[in-house]
């Protein structure tokens, strides 16, 4: 089986991480871990290496970038592939990511015919659409399959700038057109929750996937900010107000035992709020974004992470938090709200706060740190046990490949 991985991988290799940096006024994106996971489970799984072809998420020319194009980079190393080419400018980005991949999606599609043949896109765009669509026009023989990590629907963010809201509707609208337009060039799709499918009625052959469980915590040793006598409770990711930071502060001010202590790494909308709250509170801690070693190490040393999400908007339901999978792979105690996307079989590894109040999180809190509750770190060493089982990378990159040979 002949693979080909295609968009969205980001930043990849030492030298374009260098050249972004270089150009970028305001920074590129950083590479998920999740993309590199699956790709290293399906090599694990398949005899032929994946062939990347990758987008390189950077910001726009000029605010952003300081080149109007993104020129074309071979991927050496441990993956092989092409940061295609494309013209990085407004109006224009969008359309040139197909134009600028089409080259390589054409060639790969001719060679190699009495093969069988595999185009996995992560992101449901117009432009992985569009090369779907295209890739079985060339040759209708190959698989094609989209990883679905959210719904574009719910990806552009709210705004007050009357231009920016026109074009995040008029981006939505484009979209949810080329996904009815195109839908039926996807042969499999690979869902982060089963509630995507009230929003996908077309999608006839899925498998779930919420996340992978990450192998990174071997060899880290955990680390501690304050002494054993105190309670460190962390929350590490994105610093957003939808993902519930504002609600953690409350319920965090709300427990008055001087012992506790809430640590806060990322960067997000609240830093300032946060950086008040810290400045009114002297046992709130706040690292902003620190080397990726360092937060496992401390995530692995904390009484209890917290992933303060709930079901504030209609986004919940169409996901499932990779900061769950993250915090459940450390055999740390964890505590989250029960939201629509997450199956319920994880209900015997997070401890859940039942209502989405600030006294009802705080509450809960304190329960589960009274002691280091018995049932809170038996949970968290069941957990560490069942996503390393179950959820691995070379357990998922199986699943997918058995998923793939099941499509007609």
């Amino acid at each position: 089986m002949i693979l080909i991985f295609a968009f969205c991988l980001f930043c990849i290799r030492l030298i374009v991480t260098h050249m972004i940096n270089k150009l970028s006024v305001i920074g590129g994106q950083n590479i998920t871990s999740i993309q590199l996971d699956i790709i290293e489970g399906l090599k694990n799984n398949n005899a032929t290496d994946p062939w990347i072809i990758n987008t390189l998420l950077v910001p726009l020319f000029p605010k952003g970038f300081k080149c109007p194009f993104v020129k074309k980079t071979e991927l050496k190393g441990p993956l092989q592939g092409v940061n295609h080419s494309f013209i990085n400018c407004a109006f224009v980005h969008s359309s040139s990511l197909f134009y600028g991949a089409k080259i390589y999606l054409k060639r790969w599609a001719r060679h190699d015919n009495n093969k069988t043949k595999v185009i996995i896109a992560y992101s449901l765009t117009s432009y992985t659409l569009s090369a779907m669509r295209f890739v079985k026009k060339v040759n209708p023989n190959i698989k094609t399959v989209i990883i679905v990590p959210d719904l574009p629907q719910f990806t552009y963010q709210n705004t007050n700038n009357p231009i920016i809201r026109f074009k995040n509707t008029l981006g939505r609208y484009n979209v949810l057109k080329a996904i009815q337009r195109n839908a039926l060039s996807v042969d499999g799709w690979l869902l982060f929750s089963e509630k995507m499918l009230e929003k996908l009625p077309f999608c006839k052959k899925y498998m779930v996937f919420e996340g992978i469980a990450t192998d990174l915590f071997k060899g880290i040793s955990p680390k501690r900010l304050v002494d054993n006598t105190k309670i460190e409770i962390l929350y590490a990711g994105g610093l957003n107000e939808n993902y519930g930071l504002l609600l953690l502060l409350e319920a965090f001010s709300k427990i008055a035992d001087p012992n506790y202590r809430l640590i806060l790494a990322g960067r997000g909308n609240v830093e300032n709020e946060i950086v008040s709250a810290a400045a009114e509170d002297s046992r709130i801690m706040f690292l902003g974004e620190i080397p990726r070693n360092e937060l496992l190490a401390l995530e692995l040393g904390a009484d209890l992470l917290v992933n303060p999400r709930v079901n504030s908007g209609h986004f919940t339901k169409y996901s499932f938090p990779s900061k769950n999978m993250e915090y459940l792979s450390s055999g740390t105690a964890m505590l989250g709200y029960k939201l629509d996307g997450i199956p319920g079989e994880y209900s015997a590894y997070i401890s859940y706060f039942e209502k989405p109040t600030a006294e009802n999180l705080a509450q809960t809190i304190m329960d589960l740190c009274s002691e280091k509750s018995d049932n809170a770190t038996e949970k968290a060493r069941l957990a560490k046990d069942f996503v390393s089982q179950n959820k691995s990378k070379d357990v998922w990159g199986y699943r997918i490949l058995q998923f793939i040979e099941s499509l007609n």
